[in-house]
């Protein structure tokens, strides 16, 4: 619970924090449930912010331009989106926004 409730408090103060365990997740799957877990005590600002920083991730041009192996997705890509949609999931988090970024993305044939 005290780690879960001093992100709450990190959430709110600064982004970094965010990016900086979204790029842990990425590189490292088996972080996911942890983290996933570890967000219950986040207030409803918190995951709109977690949502907005998950944006940003997808966004940046050195993940863009990431090639894929074999047909399959970048390892990247397969982590973040194991992370969304575990938080998705568990945690009433409002789609809109992300849903948007993809239909956009799809829409310009971007990626």
């Amino acid at each position: 619970m005290y780690i879960g409730s001093s992100l709450n408090e990190w959430f709110i103060t600064t982004s970094f924090v965010i990016f900086q365990i979204l790029n842990q997740i990425i590189m490292f799957d088996n972080l996911i449930m942890l983290v996933v877990e570890s967000l219950k005590y986040l207030t409803g600002l918190s995951y709109d912010f977690l949502a907005y920083c998950i944006i940003e991730v997808l966004m940046q041009p050195n993940r863009v331009n990431s090639k894929q192996t074999n047909g399959m997705a970048a390892s990247w890509l397969v982590n973040l989106s194991v992370f969304c949609g575990s938080i998705y999931k568990k945690y009433n988090i409002e789609l809109v926004g992300i849903l948007q970024y993809v239909c956009n993305q799809m829409k310009s044939h971007k990626r």
